[in-house]
């Protein structure tokens, strides 16, 4: 997904990978509960940010 520099779809993210579309949806769906994975619109899917690009501070939404 960062390779491609903007939000995916599943069968997009699938054919890329070299999986199916329904194993690639599975690992998304894995990969939201983590957090690592956002949907900035319907049916699309970009890696979570945890850094911001200027600062090394955490943005992340667990309180230490």
């Amino acid at each position: 997904m960062r390779k491609a520099g903007k939000p995916l779809r599943p069968g997009d993210i699938a054919k890329m990978a070299g999986l199916e579309s329904r194993e690639a949806s599975r690992i998304i769906r894995e990969l939201r509960k983590k957090g690592l994975v956002h949907s900035p619109k319907r049916c699309y899917y970009a890696p979570t940010t945890l850094f911001s690009e200027t600062s090394t501070s955490c943005r992340c939404r667990f309180d230490w």
